[in-house]
């Protein structure tokens, strides 16, 4: 199974209610199951669970 097949599949397993993806150890758990994601594994996790940045606070700029 390619990388982004298994991110696509962890992504499933996500949405589908697993009860494996509430648990603290879910991403030794991932990794263990889909070694060669390590090396996608700094891929922040809105990237895995949602697709989408957290919203952030936007700043005011004020005019000089």
């Amino acid at each position: 199974m390619s990388e982004l097949h298994a991110l696509h599949f962890v992504e499933e397993m996500s949405f589908a209610g697993n009860p494996v993806a509430y648990e603290s150890v879910y991403r030794e758990t991932v990794l263990a199951r889909f070694p060669r994601l390590v090396k996608l594994d700094d891929i922040a996790v809105y990237a895995i669970s949602s697709g989408h940045k957290p919203n952030r606070e936007k700043i005011k700029y004020e005019p000089r």
